[in-house]
């Protein structure tokens, strides 16, 4: 036996759709889909391209689109802290833009591999 994943109700296996709630039971689930290392879902491609593009006039804005907002925070926050001394923003900035490239690359090559499993 399965369980609806909308209502949580027991259903035959052979069964489409949930008698209870009309729900798909043979639906794609979330946990299907693969994750990153820190647990992020991959759902889709990013674009390199932009995420260094946005990186290049916001620091930290391109690790934000990469998915680490809380590190783009950081460094936008770090970067206003520290600008009377230049080399800290000017370190977050050209490391936020590699690493956000590095990140979008790491999400598109998981998304690539788990369609070609499909």
């Amino acid at each position: 036996m399965s369980f609806c994943p909308g209502c949580g109700t027991e259903v035959v296996e052979s069964a489409e759709i949930c008698p209870k709630c009309g729900t798909r039971v043979n639906a794609r689930k979330r946990s299907e889909f693969p994750r990153r290392a820190d647990g992020e879902l991959v759902i889709g491609e990013k674009s390199t391209g932009i995420a260094v593009i946005l990186g290049f006039f916001i620091i930290g804005a391109g690790l934000m689109y990469a998915g680490r907002v809380g590190l783009g925070v950081l460094h936008l926050v770090l970067s206003i802290l520290f600008c009377w001394t230049i080399v800290v923003p000017l370190a977050l900035w050209i490391y936020g833009m590699f690493k956000a490239y590095d990140l979008c690359k790491e999400h598109n090559l998981l998304w690539i591999e788990y369609l070609n499993n499909q």
